[in-house]
């Protein structure tokens, strides 16, 4: 995550302090500007960040385990449901 919050600063920096890219009613508050496209990639990456964690923990309390049958039925019902 600290990899993906250091190319948003980036991005951010780039797209409001070079190219300009902000809306009409911010052009000359391009600090604001910058605070709110950071605020919106954090967001966007603790949203993400949160749901791959999610996804990895149930992962390995599934399909990490001694007893090979309930990783079947899993997969089972895994694809039972998405079919």
């Amino acid at each position: 995550m600290l990899g993906i919050f250091c190319a948003a600063l980036l991005t951010a920096a780039i797209s409001v302090y070079v190219l300009h890219d902000v809306d009409k009613a911010q052009i000359g508050h391009w600090n604001e500007a910058f605070i709110g496209l950071c605020f919106e990639f954090v967001l966007f990456t603790v949203i993400i960040g949160a749901g791959v964690e999610l996804l990895v923990l149930l992962g390995r309390y599934f399909f990490i385990s001694e007893d090979i049958l309930l990783v079947q039925r899993w997969l089972f019902y895994l694809v039972l449901v998405c079919r």
